[in-house]
């Protein structure tokens, strides 16, 4: 399958290489075009029923209710690399914040502490969150979210 201009940026960008993502976009492309070429007003019209799914799929991961693909903990931690995030800069390492009570006080959530590695590493190994594999640590693993990630359309679709 090849892709007219910046299809393939256009589908990055969508995605953010979110693997869930990733898998949706190319379950609708397949289904659509098996195996021909994709022009850049076919891909926009893949686009948009890609956010329709992706909406439900934003649902299913961080629903409050106990139907929900992650634990109630995977859900406040994604929402908490989120929030940090929009205070650093990119790719920036996070664990400093996310151990700080402080922080998530006005959000009645706990810091990240010995307890939450499992919780973690689910996310991390899921994509849902962008890490370092440099760093020795799962929590040095965190990195910020880029402002334009995927991570914050799933979540506001989860809250509407």
């Amino acid at each position: 399958m090849e892709f007219e201009g910046d299809g393939i940026e256009l589908i990055a960008s969508e995605t953010s290489g979110i693997p869930a993502l990733v898998e949706l976009f190319d379950q609708l492309l397949v289904k659509r075009f098996q195996g021909a070429n994709v022009n850049k007003e076919s891909l926009l019209q893949i686009i948009e029923m890609f956010r329709a799914q992706a909406k439900a799929l934003g649902r299913k991961l961080f629903e409050s209710d106990s139907n929900s693909l992650l634990s109630e903990r995977e859900k406040q931690i994604v929402r908490m690399v989120a929030k940090v995030s929009l205070e650093v800069e990119a790719n920036q390492r996070i664990s400093e914040f996310l151990v700080e009570d402080e922080l998530f006080q006005d959000d009645e959530l706990k810091a990240v502490g010995p307890d939450d590695i499992v919780d973690l590493r689910v996310i991390q190994c899921i994509g849902l969150v962008p890490v370092d594999d440099s760093a020795s640590s799962t929590l040095e693993k965190l990195v910020s979210v880029e402002r334009t990630d995927a991570l914050y359309m799933l979540l506001e679709n989860a809250e509407s």
